[in-house]
């Protein structure tokens, strides 16, 4: 009975040794994979049709803001932005105006839109411009491999906020 575990278990042993994947082949296998990814983010992100979602949004002051029950998004057609994102910051001037906003509100078009690719680092990075009513704002948006984002956004009259989420396919072009 012992000859025959003891068999049994060197046979499994082998197998594993035979079937399995050593450390390298793991290594260019998720190296492929990411590849892969960032091949299909850099298309999509071509494109200039894109939607990113935030699920944080970090202060200037260092507050950390789940988002994931608030509605909030930057949607770009080509060069049209559709973008509304919670605000949690301070503003610089004292105007009525914002009181009805909450948020950082834009639909129209932006200027210099700039697409980076960094082929070292796999990251994507997107700045543009966009001239609201009582602002002016600057975007930095940089994209990773997997998807996942981060978003800057620079007020000429209030702090700038960060923003952590997925941009991914706009889903419905409007």
């Amino acid at each position: 009975m012992k000859k025959k575990s003891l068999l049994f278990s060197i046979l499994i042993l082998f197998s594993a040794l035979v079937f399995g994947q050593t450390k390298r082949e793991k290594k260019e296998l998720k190296q492929r994979e990411q590849e892969k990814q960032f091949e299909a983010t850099k298309q999509l992100l071509d494109s200039a049709t894109y939607e990113f979602n935030a699920d944080w949004a970090n202060s200037f002051q260092g507050r950390r803001i789940s988002l994931v029950t608030n509605p909030n998004h930057l949607k770009m057609n080509k060069n049209e932005a559709k973008i509304y994102l919670p605000y949690y910051g301070i503003a610089h001037t004292s105007n009525a105006a914002f009181a009805n906003d909450g948020g950082v509100v834009f639909e129209g078009s932006v200027e210099d839109y700039q697409f980076k690719v960094n082929e070292k680092k796999k990251e994507i990075t997107i700045t543009f411009r966009c001239r609201a009513t009582r602002e002016t704002l600057d975007f930095s948006l940089t994209v990773y491999a997997s998807g996942n984002s981060r978003l800057t956004v620079n007020s000429s009259i209030r702090t700038g906020v960060k923003y952590e989420g997925r941009t991914s396919s706009l889903a419905t072009v409007e």
